[in-house]
């Protein structure tokens, strides 16, 4: 059995950048997150401790799980929660990913602050090495089509 103490303390070097792996409470199990050089993804969680934290400040990209626009959940994040992490670990761009049927497009596209953003099905993420380069294989979230869904996506309903 992995003792998830000293993984969320391991580097997996297996390519380069490193992957930082670290333990997420999930309510009744632990999931793992991780990160890689700027980019980390954390979904299956309701709570991070401090060292999942730690690992994850600084991040560029941060795609993360938010099932509910009001919560609490006993197994995910909701919304408020996610702006608390947002704050703590100031992520230049944050994906919001896993959402349940609380979270609808028309409203998290009017209503997220600068920097937190809907994903959808089809979504390509280029993660960035620094704030102001630009990837052109990346969606612009402002590409929209006229149902107001980014013009690559293609929502199911």
């Amino acid at each position: 059995m992995l003792s998830l103490g000293i993984l969320h303390e391991t580097l997996l070097r297996w390519a380069p950048p490193p992957v930082s792996v670290f333990a997420q409470d999930h309510g009744w199990v632990t999931s793992l997150g991780f990160r890689t050089g700027g980019f980390a993804y954390s979904t299956d969680v309701v709570r991070l401790e401090e060292p999942a934290l730690q690992i994850l400040e600084g991040v560029d990209t941060w795609v993360v799980g938010c099932v509910l626009r009001h919560g609490p959940h006993p197994t995910h994040a909701h919304l408020d929660l996610v702006y608390d992490w947002v704050a703590r670990i100031r992520p230049r761009r944050t994906v919001l990913t896993h959402m349940g049927t609380t979270m609808d497009w028309a409203w998290l596209t009017a209503n997220l602050p600068p920097g937190i953003e809907p994903g959808y099905d089809g979504m390509v993420i280029s993660p960035q090495l620094s704030a102001d380069e630009t990837s052109p294989n990346e969606t612009s979230p402002n590409e929209t089509s006229a149902d107001g869904y980014p013009s690559s996506a293609s929502p199911t309903r």
